[in-house]
């Protein structure tokens, strides 16, 4: 029921887009070249007066990935901390309105499951464990602000570091984890976050909880994580 500044939010359904495959928008436009108007869009807005969508205002978010069951969008940069919006789905000429409100905090983390990558870049696994003092990269999104003015919907870029304002910090296994990096995962679509972290030294072996936290807010308070360590 939150979502900060940045984040991806995914809607689930049926019938509420294009074909799989017609076409990924990245410029943060609201356009997909392959794809043909009318196009599938999310508003995070407010309404005024008896019938929720006759006076509705708020910022259309740009869609990072469309197809018939699902619909990626990235929220606005600029946020008001505090407050409450509603979500207004349209495509085709029809309106959804989402039955419950959002908040909106700075931060509202959350780590993509089953996407940790070792210190070679190899996917960590039950196969595939970290060793105790290296490296691992996890992916996620919800941290925020981060130090460059990337528009919405774009590549984070490869050449130059974007990092979040807010500092963050790790747990493995209830342990507290070096962080050596936290900020937007290069090359990847904006509202996709990277977070680099060494394993503690002594950590045991097999399936360990892992945490992040960023402004305030954990992962552990909303979802449970692990990874491998051998």
């Amino acid at each position: 029921g939150v979502m900060a500044p940045r984040q991806l939010l995914t809607v689930f359904g049926s019938g509420i887009g294009p074909p799989e495959g017609t076409g990924v928008l990245l410029d943060g436009l609201l356009r997909v070249t392959t794809q043909a108007a009318p196009y599938p869009g999310l508003t995070f807005g407010n309404f005024s007066g008896a019938i929720p969508n006759a006076a509705l205002t708020g910022t259309n978010m740009p869609v990072i990935y469309s197809s018939d069951t699902q619909v990626t969008v990235q929220a606005p940069a600029a946020l008001p901390a505090g407050n409450s919006f509603l979500l207004y789905y349209g495509w085709q000429g029809l309106t959804l309105i989402a039955p419950g409100t959002l908040r909106t905090q700075p931060t509202a983390p959350g780590i993509f499951p089953n996407a940790a990558l070792n210190q070679d870049g190899s996917r960590n696994g039950a196969s595939n464990p970290a060793e105790a003092g290296s490296i691992v990269q996890i992916f996620g999104t919800g941290l925020g602000a981060i130090d460059t003015n990337l528009p919405l919907g774009d590549y984070h870029p490869t050449a130059t570091l974007t990092r979040t304002t807010a500092a963050a910090s790790m747990t493995v296994g209830g342990q507290d984890a070096e962080v050596l990096f936290a900020g937007g995962a290069p090359g990847l679509p904006g509202g996709v976050y990277q977070v680099n972290f060494r394993v503690p030294e002594g950590t045991a072996a097999g399936v360990q909880p892992i945490a992040l936290t960023i402004g305030g807010q954990s992962t552990a308070t909303r979802q449970a994580v692990t990874i491998y360590v051998k």
